[in-house]
């Protein structure tokens, strides 16, 4: 995208019509504009935290602008262009960046859009590319076999790497929204996302496909009878697991105890022996 003085940041906020006890709150929206995304988002943080704070009164003392966010739905939208760009016949941009924050102000996702011409045909493309992604080592952060964690996840949980995106010259394209050209197809796969996978606080199979910023390393040691291990030896190529196996973890159709001192009701006889 441009990044000389042409560039602007079209902010668009929203909350939407909700309804509480004896009220109905009805939707409210704000827009500016500004020359650098930092002042874009300081000015949206500060406007949609004043909405929170006025909201207040309807929720409930109890309520903090936290919960009033999760509950409520609202927009954080920041929109990046050169307002030169030519226009497509919807009026939007052919070319531009749209930035999406919670309400703290942090990054949630960025597309960039783009129109491709060739010769009569046209595709429009959106590719979710975050901060970083331009960096020589983008993609290689993390390798297979890797313990982390995500960023703001309430459960805390630990996964494996069984994916990495490798250098950004391998990377598939995110998406493709429309295109003239006949059979272009909808590729598959994102750009620096990685397949992380592991076990809920059941014992069950998960995985998640988070962007390699929202990922960290997980310091601690993971013991050698974990079920983690299990995995991590899978996708390394230490062992493997038969396909047919592998289908019944993947489909959650096997527990996993996860820690000593639990164990599954089917192998405590005074339980199973009720059954019969």
């Amino acid at each position: 995208m441009n990044t000389d003085k042409k560039t602007v940041f079209h902010i668009f906020l929203a909350t939407e019509e909700t309804i509480r006890p004896k009220v109905i709150i009805k939707q409210w929206g704000a827009s500016d504009v500004f020359y650098t995304l930092d002042e874009a988002v300081a000015a949206g943080v500060k406007a949609l935290g004043e909405r929170l704070a006025e909201l207040q009164e309807f929720f409930g003392e109890h309520w903090s602008k936290d919960d009033i966010a999760e509950d409520l739905g609202y927009q954080f939208t920041i929109y990046e262009y050169d307002p030169g760009v030519v226009r497509r016949d919807d009026g939007w941009w052919e070319e531009y960046v749209q930035w999406d924050f919670n309400h703290k102000g942090l990054l949630r996702e960025r597309t960039e859009n783009k129109a491709i011409h060739e010769g009569e045909n046209t595709e429009y493309h959106s590719t979710v590319r975050f901060p970083g992604d331009e960096a020589d080592d983008a993609g290689c952060k993390f390798s297979v076999g890797d313990f982390v964690t995500v960023a703001d996840d309430e459960n805390e949980l630990i996964y494996v790497v069984s994916h990495a995106p490798g250098k950004r010259e391998n990377w598939p394209r995110r998406f493709l929204i429309a295109s003239s050209i006949p059979n272009a197809g909808q590729p598959d796969g994102g750009e620096n996302f990685y397949t992380l996978d592991g076990f809920d606080s059941g014992g069950l199979f998960i995985h998640a496909h988070p962007h390699e910023s929202k990922i960290r390393r997980y310091e601690d040691e993971i013991p050698k009878n974990h079920p983690l291990q299990v995995l991590r030896k899978h996708y390394i190529g230490e062992a493997t697991i038969s396909d047919e196996l592998f289908d019944d973890i993947f489909c959650r159709h096997i527990m996993f105890d996860n820690d000593d001192s639990l164990r599954s009701w089917r192998n405590i006889p005074e339980l199973i022996n009720m059954l019969k």
